[in-house]
């Protein structure tokens, strides 16, 4: 596709043109950003990507195929690396996430948790939003059908998990008064796995930084029932002697028979590692220690174990 033509798709999309001629011109553009040679050829034609850029306000299908084109887009993280250092766009891209009559805003979060997958991208986004931003992100997120028009939300934790890749945004989860992280931790336990997920991957994040990791076991937060939570099976608890039974954190104790163990391998993991991250410390090991954190864990290890056999 030469410059002739490039000019000729982005003609196509004037108001003034029919309105099948610039949806067939749409489904073409969204056609282009499927195959990583397509994603290339816009990264190296910016009349293209701001023609995308400019049709998210668009109405209708058009608005649609932009946003699905930008989802897209971010999969590459050159082109990441275009959209955060060359346009001013995150503000527009957290406008729809924010605002309550979004028809896409669930979208939306999956542009953003591609531009801040790793960690270097996460810093630049988070310079441009901000604590300020974030606080906006996770009051959101924190109420369940905020958005009007059936969006969950729910990609929106993988963006403030993202972000705990950035030493301020993880004080914003360490943050003493606020007591952020509490607020999350009943998402390790949420119906959605897409949620569950999210925030093991965060509370992992924020167990990284040891000095805090007293605090998040102490009374304040009291993290480590919630981790220890979706790692536990019911009959396993159940058949527990007394002694062992009363060791345990009292959300622990007498599970129902039918409660069941997180179901998924990689966020086990991740609730497996954050607990050994909250080890580093010998107060905090004893601690740990005296929870019966063990015997849940022991537990735990059966169960893989058991998996492993049968596959």
């Amino acid at each position: 596709m030469g410059e002739e033509m490039i000019d000729d798709l982005c003609s196509m999309f004037k108001k003034d043109v029919r309105a099948d001629v610039r949806l067939t011109a749409s489904n073409q553009l969204l056609s282009l950003t499927g195959s990583s040679e397509g994603r290339l050829f816009i990264r190296q034609n910016k009349k293209l990507l701001e023609l995308i850029l400019s049709n998210i306000s668009e109405t209708g299908r058009i608005q649609l195929d932009a946003v699905l084109e930008l989802v897209n887009l971010t999969a590459d993280e050159p082109l990441c690396e275009i959209l955060i250092k060359q346009y001013d766009i995150i503000d527009t891209f957290v406008k729809n996430v924010t605002n309550v009559k979004s028809l896409h805003a669930d979208k939306f979060c999956s542009i953003l948790s591609n531009l801040t997958r790793n960690s270097r991208h996460a810093a630049m986004v988070y310079e441009k939003i901000e604590t300020e931003g974030l606080n906006l992100l996770f009051g959101i997120y924190l109420k369940i059908s905020y958005n009007s028009v059936g969006n969950t939300l729910d990609y929106l934790g993988q963006v403030l998990a993202n972000l705990t890749q950035v030493p301020n945004g993880r004080m914003f989860f360490l943050d003493k008064e606020k007591l952020n992280i509490q607020k999350l931790l009943p998402f390790l336990s949420h119906e959605s796995i897409v949620r569950r997920g999210a925030a093991a991957i965060l509370v992992k994040n924020i167990c990284f930084v040891s000095d805090d990791n007293n605090w998040l076991l102490g009374p304040s937060v009291d993290i480590l029932p919630a981790l220890m939570l979706p790692l536990a099976g019911g009959p396993e608890v159940a058949n527990l002697d007394m002694d062992d039974m009363d060791k345990l954190p009292d959300d622990l104790q007498f599970l129902e028979e039918t409660k069941q163990r997180e179901e998924d391998a990689d966020i086990r993991k991740m609730l497996v590692e954050a607990i050994h991250l909250l080890c580093n410390k010998k107060d905090d090991r004893e601690f740990i220690r005296e929870k019966n954190t063990y015997v849940i864990l022991r537990e735990l290890h059966k169960f893989e174990m058991s998996l492993e056999a049968e596959r």
